[in-house]
């Protein structure tokens, strides 16, 4: 197997990992600044390597011990730390927080500003869409993130004989 076809059931994995496996108590957990989102990041961590290690092993009976490990510091340390956000606050991109609560303060304003019949709910769309927006651009970063990670470690252990 080469490390393209690796990198691919990498790619699988991580979308089973984080979409079809992860319940939203987890998404929403191991962010929290306590032993419990350590915790439960670690959990999604591991949840990842395993998929990763089964597809891996139903795809030719192979696996990595040290790719199964980089994955899981990795991924703990992506998400762990949210450094989809870091970056994109770097490049001063897109924010899930800041985007809704600049809509959210939009559709107040407006709806103070509204006559007696109401607010146009047309003006409503801008941040609406504007936060939504912002999900999708950090879940896209987030993916590439760890999927830059896993490709790292996949020519690193192809020019070192690892793999």
């Amino acid at each position: 197997m080469n490390i393209y076809d690796i990198f691919v059931i990498a790619i699988l994995a991580h979308f089973v990992g984080d979409y079809l496996l992860q319940p939203k108590w987890m998404a929403t957990s191991k962010g929290l600044p306590s032993i419990l989102g350590l915790i439960v990041c670690a959990l999604h961590a591991l949840l990842y390597s395993w998929t990763l290690g089964l597809l891996l092993f139903f795809a030719e009976e192979w696996y990595s011990s040290q790719l199964l490990i980089w994955v899981a510091i990795t991924h703990f340390i992506v998400d762990r730390y949210s450094l989809g956000q870091l970056w994109l606050d770097a490049i001063k991109g897109r924010h899930m927080h800041r985007d809704w609560h600049e809509g959210v303060d939009y559709i107040a304003d407006a709806a103070a500003k509204s006559d007696d019949d109401g607010m146009d709910l047309r003006r409503l769309a801008v941040p609406i869409l504007s936060t939504n927006f912002a999900v999708v651009v950090y879940v896209i970063v987030d993916n590439t993130i760890h999927m830059v990670l896993t490709f790292i470690w996949l020519v690193f252990a192809r020019r070192f004989g690892l793999l």
